[in-house]
């Protein structure tokens, strides 16, 4: 999917009620962002659709110094940062997994390398889990913080990742394959539609905005760029992990993969 901060284009879904304790969960995408300079951008929040977008949700983004950062608001807005070690590279591809064990132990690591690793052990819960976010810090009263960008997955798990894990699926091991027994959401884009599809819990999302032509994030899909779907440069032509099961195919469309 495209996000799109000139028309305010974001994804949302409500319902999403697989977190069986709110204070457990990781959280992994694969995106790309452009211009993060202009502050904080959010590409990912997972948290309560009632509250406002600053409270009572865990968040992913990217700073205007071009760090992920994995925010845990909670119900009064209080909020606590975990920034990664290391920056990202503007324009390019990456992967970023955001892992909470409980209420005093928040993780990002990003790109399979332990060394962009950062742990947090402030306070800080998030009391209801009922939604999902996309291109931006979703909730009931506005959106916030829009991603100008490409998001090609998001996956949600049941359960904080260990490091081995988190460093698999940033590496570029496929979410299916990483703890698959408490993965409860595996969201990417349909590359014949353009739609946002939940291979694993079947989540309806909905689109809020549209896609500025002139917004200059990089090639728009549909255009002639191939890109790896979970990590590493490719050449073009190469074949990529497609879809449930692993079907092998490849993709013309940029953030589809």
């Amino acid at each position: 999917m495209r996000g799109d901060t000139t028309n305010a284009r974001y994804f949302y879904a409500t319902g999403f009620n697989a977190i069986t304790d709110t204070n457990v969960l990781s959280i992994a995408l694969r995106l790309r962002v452009a211009n993060p300079n202009t502050g904080t951008r959010y590409f990912a929040s997972v948290g309560n659709s009632a509250s406002a977008w600053n409270r009572d949700a865990y968040h992913l983004g990217v700073t205007s110094t071009e760090q992920c950062v994995f925010t845990i608001a909670n119900a009064s807005a209080a909020s606590t940062n975990v920034t990664q070690t290391g920056n990202v590279s503007e324009g390019g591809w990456f992967t970023v997994c955001a892992c909470n064990a409980s209420s005093t132990s928040h993780t990002i690591i990003t790109d399979g390398d332990i060394s962009t690793k950062k742990h947090n052990t402030a306070s800080r819960s998030v009391a209801t889990i009922d939604s999902i976010g996309l291109g931006t810090r979703y909730g009931s009263s506005s959106s916030g913080n829009l991603l100008g960008g490409y998001i090609a997955w998001m996956a949600v798990w049941n359960a904080a990742l260990s490091d081995n894990d988190a460093l698999a699926v940033t590496g570029g091991a496929h979410p299916f394959l990483v703890n698959v027994d408490d993965l409860v959401a595996f969201v990417e884009t349909d590359d014949g539609t353009g739609d946002l599809t939940d291979q694993v819990g079947g989540l309806t999302f909905n689109q809020v905005g549209s896609v500025t032509s002139s917004y200059g994030v990089g090639t728009p899909i549909g255009g002639p760029v191939i890109v790896p779907r979970f990590g590493g440069a490719a050449p073009a032509g190469q074949p990529f992990m497609k879809r449930a099961g692993g079907v092998p195919g490849m993709s013309t469309h940029p953030g589809v993969w």
